[in-house]
This record gives C-alpha cells, sequence and structure tokens, in this order.
C-alpha cells in the first residue's frame, strides 16, 4: 500500500493546488464579471455532463483496471485513444446539429464558428487530462499527477495575473481562448507524466472482444453513477440560468466553488483509497482506520468551517470585489451540506474499490432526486437562494445515506464514526503504509 510519505507529498500538493486554483477564481471573476463568470462556469458544467455521457465512465474503469492489472497498459491505452477519437466526433455532430436547432452551440451558447472550435479543445483537453490521471492513479503516481496539476494551475496563475495586473482590459473571447489553452496544457503536462515522467513507452494494443466485455463491465455501471451524481451537482445550474439568468448563476456559482473548496482533501483521499481497496478487495481490516479517517476529517472541516461562516462576508467582497456579495448568504447555506457530503465522497470511494457499486448508484440516484425536486420547487420563486437551500438539503441526506449504510456493514454508530478519538492520526496514517 501507500507510504505516508507519498500521502503527505500529496497533501501539500494539493494544499498549493487548492490556494492557486483559489486565487486563479479571483482573477477570472474580476477580468470576466458576474455574466461572464456565469457563462464559463456554464461551459464547464457542459463538457463536463458531455465528457461523462460520451466517456462511458471510461475514467473509472481505467483507474480500476489499471489498479487490478487485470488489463495491460497497452490495452488501456488503446482504449484511451478510441474513447477520445469518438468523443471528438460526437460533439462535431453534436454541436453543429444543436447550432442548426437552437442557433447557437451546446458548449458555449454563441452561434460563431469560433466558439465552437474553442468548446472542441476545451472538451478534449479535459478528457485527456482526466484519462491520464485515471491511468496514473490506478498504478499509485499520485505525485506525478499532482505535479502535472500544479505546474498547469501555476502557469494559469501567471498568465491570468499578467491579464489583470499588466495588459488592457479585453474581450470575454479572450478570456475563454486564454483560459482553454491553459487547460489543452494541463492535458499535454498528463501525458508527458505518463510516458516521459514514469518512463511508459507509446505502445497502443486493439483491446479484444473479451476485453471490451470485461472493461465496460465495471466501467459502464460507474458510468450511469458519474452521470447520476453529475447532474445532482450541476442541474441546478442549468435551472437556475433558464429561471433567472446569467448574473444570478454567477453569484450562485462562485458560491458553489469556494464551497467545494472543501471537497478538495476528500477526493484526494478518495484518490487514495478507490485503486487500494480495488487491489485488496477481500481484506475486510480497515475498518477501524476508516472510521479515523473520518473522524479526523469532520473535525477539520468543522473548525474551518465555522471559520469560513463568519469570515466569509468580509473575504469576498475583499477578494473577489463588491458585485460578489450576493455569494455570501449563498456560501453561508450550501456550508452545512458541503462539509457533511465529504463523508459520502470517501465512503463512496470505498465501496467502489469493494465493487460494490450498487450503494453508490443508489447514493447518487437519492443525490439529483432530492436535490432536482427541491430546484424545482424553489429555484423558480427564490431562484440562488433557493438553489443553495436544495443543494444543502440534498447533500446532507446522501450523506446520511452513506453513513448509515457504511455502519450497518462495519456495526458501528454514526457517532462512534464521526466523533475524534485517540490516536485517530496513527491509523489514518497506517491505512497508506506499505506492509513489512
Amino acid at each position: 500500500m501507500l507510504n505516508s510519505k507519498i500521502v503527505a507529498s500529496n497533501i501539500v500538493y494539493r494544499g498549493l493546488n487548492i490556494g492557486i486554483v483559489f486565487f486563479i477564481n479571483i482573477l477570472l471573476s474580476r477580468l470576466a464579471g458576474v455574466n461572464g463568470y456565469g457563462v464559463l462556469s456554464l461551459l464547464i458544467a457542459n463538457a463536463g455532463i458531455f465528457n461523462l455521457l460520451s466517456g462511458f465512465g471510461a475514467d473509472s474503469g481505467i483507474t480500476y483496471h489499471s489498479a487490478s492489472g487485470k488489463l495491460s497498459p497497452s490495452k488501456i491505452l488503446g482504449f484511451i485513444l478510441s474513447i477520445v477519437l469518438f468523443q471528438a466526433g460526437a460533439l462535431a455532430l453534436t454541436e453543429f446539429g444543436f447550432r442548426a436547432i437552437s442557433g447557437h452551440f451546446f458548449l458555449f451558447r454563441e452561434n460563431e464558428l469560433a466558439y465552437g472550435w474553442l468548446g472542441l479543445v476545451f472538451l478534449l483537453s479535459i478528457s485527456i487530462t482526466e484519462k491520464y490521471a485515471a491511468l496514473l492513479t490506478g498504478k499509485q503516481h499520485f505525485s506525478l499527477v499532482s505535479k502535472g496539476l500544479l505546474i498547469s494551475n501555476c502557469c494559469m496563475l501567471i498568465v491570468f495575473s499578467i491579464f489583470y495586473f499588466v495588459m488592457d482590459s479585453k474581450s470575454l473571447f479572450f478570456y475563454f481562448t486564454a483560459y482553454i489553452i491553459l487547460n489543452l496544457l494541463q492535458a499535454v503536462l498528463m501525458i508527458m507524466a505518463y510516458h516521459v515522467w514514469n518512463k511508459n513507452p507509446v505502445l497502443i494494443e486493439k483491446p479484444t472482444r473479451a476485453d471490451i466485455k470485461l472493461f465496460f463491465s465495471y466501467s459502464f455501471f460507474a458510468f450511469l453513477i458519474n452521470v447520476i451524481q453529475f447532474l445532482a451537482y450541476r442541474v441546478d445550474y442549468w435551472l437556475l440560468d433558464h429561471y433567472k439568468g446569467g448574473e444570478e448563476l454567477g453569484w450562485y456559482s462562485l458560491a458553489v466553488r469556494l464551497a467545494q473548496l472543501f471537497w478538495i482533501i476528500p477526493l484526494l483521499l478518495a484518490g487514495f483509497i478507490f485503486p487500494v481497496a480495488a487491489k485488496q478487495q477481500n481484506n475486510n481490516n480497515n475498518d477501524k482506520k476508516m472510521h479515523a479517517l473520518i473522524r479526523v476529517m469532520n473535525m477539520v472541516n468543522i473548525i474551518a468551517g465555522i471559520s469560513l461562516f463568519f469570515l466569509i462576508p468580509f473575504l469576498v467582497p475583499f477578494l473577489f470585489g463588491k458585485e460578489y456579495e450576493n455569494t455570501v448568504s449563498l456560501f453561508q447555506v450550501l456550508l452545512p451540506g458541503i462539509l457533511l457530503f465529504c463523508n459520502a465522497t470517501i465512503l463512496a470511494a470505498f465501496f467502489g474499490g469493494k465493487g460494490k457499486l450498487i450503494i453508490n448508484f443508489w447514493g447518487s440516484l437519492l443525490c439529483l432526486a432530492s436535490v432536482f425536486l427541491l430546484d424545482i420547487l424553489l429555484i423558480p420563486s427564490e431562484g440562488m437562494k433557493g438553489a443553495a437551500v436544495a443543494s444543502t438539503i440534498g447533500y446532507t441526506i446522501t450523506a446520511f445515506y452513506f453513513m448509515v449504510i457504511y455502519c450497518y456493514s462495519y456495526k458501528v454508530s454514526i457517532t462512534k464514526l464521526l466523533l475524534p478519538e485517540k490516536n485517530d492520526w496513527n491509523s489514518i496514517l497506517n491505512i497508506f503504509r506499505r506492509p513489512n
């Protein structure tokens, strides 16, 4: 398993990435304005759902099969190439068909051809980045993923700092183009991390029918779960944009981005847990370690959450400008659900690695159903405040679903799962230590 030194170094990398991405968001929000920031948020949401739908859960399948060793790296590369080419063709057909019907492209909601090309480059960038990151994660090369993301984020921060502090104001198209080119750089760095830094040859083997069946037997179910969960994360964006427009979406999307910073560390830990659980599916000795991991995470989150609840009214206007003051109350409403959902993130990774995807499926479906129904009820009348209330309730319900299932399966109480105990930190480090 993982050495605790690897865990510590990756937490440092992730912490640096959090800070850098935070400052990038400050610069982007000021350069683009509320409405432009809403347009960019919608682009990211649209590209994300298209990537999920056209990728058929490939990212989860890549990590799972890379970790388990059931498919050779050359065959996994064959899957990556095939899926990326399919996604490019599918987006081209979708975009021009969507434009012919609605008068604008799907990803960007603009009709100029240049926006269509930008959308294609953006999709390919995030697709390649995620697939190579999944491949590296399956091989437990977490540091290479973190370093690649850190380098690309540093480049993005430098570029947008120059735009903000040195250059005169430019058009939204200019800023969008720069953002997408820098995302393409991130994809290139992920490819280099695997083939150059990790010295893996570019050997691509065509998968057989048996390989395809094996790959998609896992990834297709994971695909359904990921699509459902992504819709739960982003259905509020589409409904808010439809009912209230880009300005409220801009305020709300910034609140979501700020609140979801609390998910960075749980996602990092989930990235460790998933391949380890996949590699040791018959090992049932991780219950106490899982308890310790969740207890410490919740303790840290509660302290940080309470602090930010009272500091955010001062931080948002100072960092993002007074035009984003409406973001403050939205962040405060989202915070409880976001913090509780950190538990669901870790437990879903654990269940996924154990192959118990049915638990994750019902959890994601519960999350989508609760968020969507509340959005339909609240957004038309309450707008962005209704969206925030719907999300925090939906995330809370889902978090308790995962905790109840886990506690029932491992015969512990929820209070024992959540309240800190002595030696929790040592137990957490033992999860990642290599056996003697």
